[in-house]
């Protein structure tokens, strides 16, 4: 490839991080920590004593399982959108 010959779109793709999934992995596993501190508090701090209604411990495990189930979804989500994404890069670059 001589230097008058023009770019090819593969050189203007942004290139994906050479050191592998080490950004991505720590941004899960702080989200999925997050999550968890979340759920954890939705079911350590809950606004009603169990005294005043005796079915309030199950709701607070309910509410803390909601919030940890939305995190799982969301992350599922996102690491579905970025295979997809690497699934497409890859098919542009072996063409």
């Amino acid at each position: 490839m001589s230097s008058s010959d023009p770019p090819s779109q593969t050189s203007q793709l942004p290139h994906s991080d050479s050191r592998g999934p080490g950004v991505i992995a720590w941004l899960i596993t702080a989200l999925l920590l997050w999550g968890v501190w979340l759920a954890v508090g939705t079911y350590l701090y809950r606004f009603d004593s169990p005294e005043q209604d005796p079915l309030e411990g199950v709701r607070a495990w309910r509410r803390g399982l909601l919030v940890l189930g939305c995190t799982a979804a969301f992350l599922t989500l996102w690491l579905l959108a970025l295979a997809a994404r690497t699934r497409r890069s890859s098919g542009r670059n072996g063409s």
